[in-house]
Order: structure tokens, then sequence, then C-alpha cells
């Protein structure tokens, strides 16, 4: 007789669906906004900038979805029940992806303050009473988020250089 239980595998896949869907809102709030806002608002491809076809702004996107699925992925394989903190990570990101209406400049301060906030996630995550208790807890909670911010802040980092190439295209630098 074979181990395989259909219901564990169904369940599996559910999760793998999940993960993807999650990691993927991000990038698709970003598509959606950009193609939409360009159109409806101004008509041309101005609301956001030729920054947005540069391959600092793709690299930055790249990022954010690696970065958001990632964590999605180790958030289900962990199910710790901090998963809260970082999905509202993820949703940080989001809402400050619209708040900059997708602009590179906006989008590297937005990513700036996810990095900010997925530390003070990971400091909330390493100093509970319950990570506390775990042997290596607290130490596993702080390299975790610390990777995740580092990610956040490459982003940040590509949407700066986007930013920077658009503003010199247009001769804001000097």
């Amino acid at each position: 007789m074979s181990d395989f239980d259909p219901f564990r595998f169904i369940r599996s896949i559910s999760a793998l669906a999940h993960v993807l869907l999650m990691a993927l809102i991000p990038v698709g709030a970003i598509l959606t906004a950009q193609s939409s806002l360009e159109t409806i608002l101004l008509g041309t491809n101005r609301a956001i900038g030729d920054a947005s076809g540069s391959k600092a702004y793709r690299a930055g996107v790249g990022v954010v979805l690696v970065t958001s699925l990632l964590t999605v992925w180790t958030t289900v394989v962990r199910d710790d029940g901090n998963g809260i903190g970082f999905f509202m990570v993820i949703m940080a990101s989001l809402v400050g992806g619209f708040a900059a209406w997708f602009r590179p400049d906006g989008l590297a301060r937005t990513m700036l303050g996810v990095a900010i906030m997925q530390a003070t996630v990971g400091a909330l995550i390493a100093t509970a009473p319950v990570t506390a208790n775990t042997p290596g807890g607290p130490f596993r909670a702080l390299s975790i988020c610390g990777v995740f911010a580092l990610l956040w802040l490459l982003s940040a980092a590509f949407f700066r250089a986007a930013a920077r190439a658009s503003a010199f295209d247009v001769g804001v630098v000097s």
C-alpha cells in the first residue's frame, strides 16, 4: 500500500495557490494601476513617467514580487501564528504603492518604510515571550526578518535609481 493521502495533497496544492495569489497581489496592483492611471487620468504614458519602462524600475518590481512570494511562502511553511504581521508588511507595500501612484520616487520611499516595518515586526516577534521560550527563536526571527528587510531595501534602491534616471532624462537633475 502506498502512503499517498489525497486530502493532504489537495491541502498542499491549496496552500501553494494561496502563496502565489498573495505574492502576486502587489505586482498585479502595480501593473493595473499603472495602465489604468495612464489611460484614464492623462491619456498618455506620463502618469508614472518614463521610468516605469526602465530596467531599474522593472528590477524593483521583480524584487518586490520575489520578496512578497518568499514572505508568504515562509509564513505558510512556518505556520507559527505570526503570519498577520508579515501579511501587513505586504499590504503596506501595496497601500504605499497606491499612495505614491506607483511612481519610482514614491515607491523608493515606500519600500524604505516597508523595510523599517519589516525590521520592527522582526523585533516584536523576537521579543515575544513565546519566541523567547523557543530554542534559537529570537535569532531565527531576527535573521529571517533581516533578510526580508534587506530585500525591501534592495527594491528601494532600484526604484531610487529609476527615479534618478527619470529625473535626469527630464532635466531636473543637473
